[in-house]
């Protein structure tokens, strides 16, 4: 599993367009960046940059993984920052419920700088997905995926994540990798009961489709940790893919066409009722 300090290293190498520039913008040395990315390389067991004395190229893989991590740092930026903002106080509780991989992925890796810097603040999470209790003010705020409408609520967009159509391995190896938007009326398809509408575009040509599932859930981790398990095909956020694309667990489908549906946002939502002692 890689650490978000290794992301932050390699996109500035490519951002940069080479190892010392990244390291005077990381205040950094060159050996030190050369060493971070080499161990990023290792635990994804691939080459990512074509290193020569003039230049650095990506490798497909490392393409790949640029505009991925790009989402990712930016996720983690906007994360932390709701964290720290949240009326801007040094002491109390706050309430946050988020979903368990959002909760793995993203904020676990934050929380030491948070409480480092806010001490006398403590976190009650709720890991989970639904909306109900926010409506009855038992949370602060919550993470969530897609659009909220309601006024009585204060919504702020987290990120307009990627969406990648993925399936296990073991599933294109029993039922062939599709090939066009009609093909996938042959396939078992995975997704939350309110995603049913999904917009395919090629060389600006939109074609919507209404797919019929062959499973849904209210909840994304089920249909997550379904498609790794092999059961269907189902769109996945690319924030969330890739670790998973890398170590050969997912395999995507339909590269060549850009997927929307109402699910492809994050956001945060709160009640409007967080209150804290002592603010700054």
């Amino acid at each position: 599993m890689f650490e978000l300090t290794q992301l932050e290293a390699f996109v500035a190498v490519v951002e940069e367009g080479n190892f010392s520039a990244a390291a005077v913008k990381l205040s950094t040395t060159q050996p030190s960046i050369s060493r971070v990315v080499s161990k990023l390389e290792k635990s994804l067991a691939t080459k990512l940059i074509n290193r020569s004395t003039r230049s650095i190229n990506l490798t497909d893989t490392g393409h790949y993984l640029f505009g991925q991590a790009k989402q990712i740092l930016l996720l983690s930026t906007h994360t932390h920052q709701t964290l720290c903002s949240m009326e801007n106080s040094s002491e109390g509780v706050i309430s946050v419920t988020s979903s368990p991989v959002f909760f793995n992925t993203v904020i676990s890796p934050l929380l030491p700088e948070f409480y480092k810097k806010f001490p006398q603040v403590k976190l009650d999470f709720d890991i989970g997905t639904k909306m109900e209790d926010l409506y009855q003010g038992a949370y602060d705020v919550a993470i969530r995926v897609g659009e909220m409408k309601d006024s009585n609520l204060i919504c702020r967009s987290l990120l307009k994540s990627e969406l990648k159509l993925c399936a296990s391995k073991q599933y294109i190896q029993a039922h062939g990798l599709p090939t066009s938007p009609e093909a996938l009326s042959d396939h078992d398809i995975l997704c939350m009961d309110q995603d049913k509408l999904w917009t395919l575009s090629k060389n600006g040509i939109d074609q919507s489709i209404e797919v019929k599932p062959r499973m849904t859930s209210s909840d994304s981790n089920v249909y997550y940790y379904s498609v790794l398990y092999g059961v269907g095909l189902a769109l996945l956020p690319g924030w969330l893919l890739t670790t998973p694309l890398f170590e050969g667990n997912l395999v995507s489908c339909l590269d060549d066409y850009h997927i929307e549906s109402k699910l492809d946002g994050l956001c945060t939502v709160c009640s409007g009722q967080l209150k804290l002692a002592n603010p700054l």
